[in-house]
């Protein structure tokens, strides 16, 4: 899956992602090959739970519909079951993501989640801010 995501950050904690996808898939069954692409889009608010200088842990919650381009005339009853409708409203939780920034812009993303397109997702991450960066505040040893 191809897929590019844009988050709009309310505050300290609260941001809006919304998220758009493509994929092929392919299922090679009772000795024939069938292929399809999907796309998916999606919107979804995200809590930080945890964030500190290069890192941050977030939830988030998905909503979003799917597009498949195949034609389930062609196939089998039991096939079918691999390619759904043409158009699917989905609802999914990210349960665990991760930034790691290896600079004030630039990271790397990681994501699991159920019940939707990707299960795991790993990717790069830019941040373009406007005006000054947030302040993280270090923790201080006693």
């Amino acid at each position: 899956t191809f897929s590019y995501s844009h988050e709009f950050v309310m505050n300290d904690v609260i941001s809006l992602s919304g998220k758009a996808g493509f994929q092929y898939m392919n299922i090679f069954y009772n000795n024939q090959h069938y292929g399809s692409p999907y796309i998916f889009i999606s919107a979804s608010p995200v809590v930080s739970l945890f964030y500190r200088k290069g890192f941050e842990f977030y939830v988030k919650l998905q909503a979003g519909v799917s597009f498949w381009f195949n034609k389930p005339e062609v196939l089998t009853e039991t096939m079918r079951r691999f390619f759904p409708d043409h158009v699917n409203l989905f609802t999914g939780v990210t349960f665990a993501g991760f930034n790691f920034f290896v600079s004030d812009h630039i990271g790397l993303n990681l994501e699991l989640s159920i019940w939707s397109p990707e299960m795991v997702s790993l990717g790069l991450t830019y941040r373009y801010w406007k005006g000054e960066l947030p302040k993280i505040q270090e923790t201080k040893e006693l």
